[in-house]
C-alpha cells in the first residue's frame, strides 16, 4: 500500500507543480549567481536544473547571461531565443519575459 501511495505521490499533479516551481528557483537563483560574478555557482545550478527541466526558460535565460559572461555572444543568444521560443505565448508583461527580451535586444545589438 505504502509503496502505491507513494508511486501515486510522485504522479501527482501537486508534485510536479513543486519539481516546475523549484526549476524557475534554479533558474533565479543561476541568473543571481551569474551577476554576482559566481560564474562556477551559477553553473552548477544550471547543470542540476537542466538535468531537471530542460524546458524551463529561465533557465535558458540564466545560461545565456553565463554565456555573455563567459565571452560567448554568439551562443548567448542562441540560448535567449530558445527561452523566449519556450515563452511564446508568454503574457507580454511578464517580467521575466520582458527582461529576456531586453537581453536578446543588447546581445543582437553587440553582435552588429
Amino acid at each position: 500500500l505504502y509503496q502505491e501511495a507513494v508511486a501515486l505521490a510522485e504522479r501527482s499533479a501537486v508534485v510536479n507543480l513543486q519539481d516546475v516551481e523549484m526549476t524557475q528557483l534554479y533558474g533565479l537563483c543561476a541568473q543571481m549567481h551569474v551577476q554576482a560574478g559566481e560564474r562556477e555557482v551559477a553553473q552548477s545550478v544550471l547543470e542540476y536544473a537542466f538535468e531537471r527541466d530542460t524546458a524551463e526558460p529561465l533557465l535558458w535565460v540564466a545560461q545565456a547571461m553565463l554565456q555573455e559572461m563567459n565571452g560567448s555572444p554568439h551562443m548567448a543568444l542562441a540560448s535567449i531565443n530558445y527561452a523566449l521560443a519556450i515563452w511564446a505565448q508568454a503574457d507580454p508583461d511578464y517580467v521575466e519575459y520582458q527582461e529576456a527580451l531586453a537581453l536578446r535586444d543588447r546581445l543582437a545589438e553587440n553582435l552588429d
